[in-house]
């Protein structure tokens, strides 16, 4: 089946980010592979072996996938989140309050006028989130 999923760029820290998320979510880790498995890394950056070269969660039937940039090249886009939507309100807070742990909160969960439950947030590696309840159907 055609889809989109998000890539996302860390600088180092890929593996301790992904790991949390699916930590967070209750997601599946599917791959964390070090660029120190890869056949070749001839024409590359010199990259930290222990560095991620591809890792991919899979949140219910949704994937989010990173790496480790090379270095020198990361940076967050500030115009890109990730939407987590939660059927749960309470379920949505816990997720928002976990990311937020060491990180800055942008708006703060809480009821707006579209669902029970809402707030952004810049995690602790710089990632952009956006964390909902989907009680409305919306």
């Amino acid at each position: 089946m055609p889809s989109i999923s998000p890539y996302i760029f860390f600088d180092g820290t890929c593996r301790e980010a992904m790991t949390a998320y699916a930590d967070i979510l209750g997601a599946e880790i599917l791959a964390m592979i070090p660029y120190s498995e890869a056949p070749s890394t001839e024409g590359m950056p010199d990259v930290p072996p222990e560095h991620i070269m591809h890792a991919g969660i899979r949140f219910h039937d949704q994937l989010l996938m990173a790496s480790d940039d090379m270095p020198g090249r990361n940076k967050v886009p500030a115009s890109t989140y990730i939407m987590v939507s939660l059927p749960e309100t309470e379920a949505a807070r816990t997720a928002f309050d976990r990311l937020a742990e060491g990180g800055e909160v942008l708006v703060a969960f809480g009821p707006t006028f579209w669902t029970e439950g809402f707030g952004s947030l810049r995690d602790r590696w710089g990632q952009l989130w956006m964390v909902g309840s989907d009680t409305t159907g919306v």
